[in-house]
């Protein structure tokens, strides 16, 4: 009996070990990045050949090593890059969903992979990722991931509370007066400094995926302050209400304002504002814009004819990124039609051209911003003889950005007003230097 025992034993301990030796068969052991050798040398040559630019075999050796220990971070973050630098979006967009799934959500992981899903037409997961980054405030990555979404696929749309708030101390070498002081001639042309303060915000609710409602408002100060006889100041408010919608490429808004401008705090003009405008990505680096605008000018306290305005402008906006990331040429045409309730010397019609540059520069985080722009006017009625005006404005801006909230610029204006009739000829330089905080 022992004797049969003892064989039933063995014959299950040899039945254990084989079933025990087969599942190590089937079970193969998890490698070890640190001292696999199977996933460090396709990994280091992967680096070596990702540093001399050879990316092709460095997506090969990286999934390679991705093979032997998927999901390694190292890995691929390295893969991400090599197809990102390839502009392999397919590499890219699945590398990134790796790591974004394992939970590295950082802006840099979302932006390069929300690259790859748009190299591999995929809009509606690369603006998921841009549109995570450009919830995020004050993150580095933010202004970036808004431009992308702007630049191609559905156009970003505005959300929260933005503003600026700007300080400028100019030298003038026309500060008019008031249109109530004409007939004082020690009050115009004077040639000296003045302050100019200029609040705005704007505030935008969006609604679904394509839709968003905001408000807006614009206070403007420019005042100088010497004695009585010489005293001059303009200020401007300026409220509205404005809806919008994206698409693919495209986007539009319908904006209602109300304005009113005061000399020396004496209102002046009252002006209600309909605008609205079409803007239209042709290419990756070449936009248009369609704005159409009708306002109703209003003088409470002056001889002047009520006015109506009709604009229509077309411009276009080129971007340079050969230059310099965000460097653009802008050739604008804007044509205008002024009506006076009753036909009168005030009535015209005008064309404006304009070309401007904006570039940054590659030193002290600074940019140059230059325009030019022309505008002929022709008036319906002699004055006492026909009359034409030309006017021609040069901008010249310098501008260091200090950090996320301020900035600030040294410009120079040169405006020349030449008229058929010499009694509206004349020519202003300004000068100046302003600070601005944004939020």
């Amino acid at each position: 009996m022992f004797r049969a025992f003892m064989i039933c034993a063995v014959t299950a301990l040899l039945s254990f070990t084989h079933i025990s030796v087969s599942l190590a068969a089937e079970v193969k052991p998890v490698a070890n990045p640190a001292n696999d050798v199977r996933f460090q040398r396709p990994f280091i040559i992967g680096i070596v050949a990702f540093n001399k630019e050879d990316y092709a075999k460095a997506i090969k050796k990286f999934q390679q090593a991705l093979s032997v220990a998927p999901g390694n971070k190292s890995a691929l973050t390295y893969l991400m890059f090599a197809g990102f630098k390839s502009e392999n979006g397919k590499v890219t967009a699945d590398a990134g969903d790796q790591l974004i799934a394992a939970g590295d959500d950082s802006s840099r992981t979302l932006f390069i992979a929300a690259k790859g899903h748009r190299l591999a037409n995929n809009e509606n997961r690369a603006r998921e990722y841009f549109g995570r980054i450009a919830e995020r405030e004050d993150d580095p990555y933010q202004t970036s991931a808004e431009l992308a979404l702007a630049e191609t696929g559905l156009s970003y749309r505005p959300k929260g509370l933005r503003g600026s708030f700007i300080l400028a101390y100019e030298r003038d070498t026309n500060i008019s007066s008031a249109p109530s002081d004409a007939a004082n001639v020690n009050a115009s042309n004077i040639k000296d400094f003045r302050w100019a303060v200029t609040a705005s915000a704007q505030y935008n609710h969006r609604i679904g995926e394509r839709y968003y409602v905001g408000a807006s408002t614009l206070l403007l100060d420019q005042f100088y302050k010497k004695d009585e006889a010489h005293d001059f100041e303009i200020d401007l408010a300026r409220f509205g209400v404005h809806a919008g919608i994206v698409g693919y490429g495209w986007d539009a808004k319908l904006a209602l304002e109300h304005e009113d401008v005061g000399f020396g705090h004496d209102e002046f003009i009252d002006t209600e504002r309909l605008i609205i405008t079409y803007n239209q990505k042709i290419t990756k680096n070449y936009r248009i814009s369609l704005v159409g605008k009708v306002a109703d000018d209003t003088f409470p306290d002056n001889s002047l004819q009520d006015a109506k305005k009709y604009d229509f402008e077309f411009n276009n906006r080129i971007l340079l990124p050969f230059i310099a990331q965000g460097a653009s040429i802008s050739l604008d045409y804007r044509k205008r039609e002024n009506d006076t309730d009753d036909t009168s010397t005030f009535s015209y019609e005008s064309d404006q051209y304009r070309v401007g540059v904006f570039s940054p520069l590659p030193w002290f985080s600074t940019y140059v911003d230059i325009s030019y722009r022309k505008e002929d006017r022709e008036y319906d009625e002699p004055n006492p003889t026909d009359r034409n005006d030309t006017y021609k404005e040069t901008s010249f801006k310098l501008g260091k950005v200090w950090n996320r909230s301020l900035r600030n610029e040294i410009y120079y204006r040169y405006y020349d007003a030449d008229s058929s009739l010499s009694s509206f000829v004349y020519d202003q330089e300004t000068t100046g230097i302003n600070l601005i905080y944004s939020f």
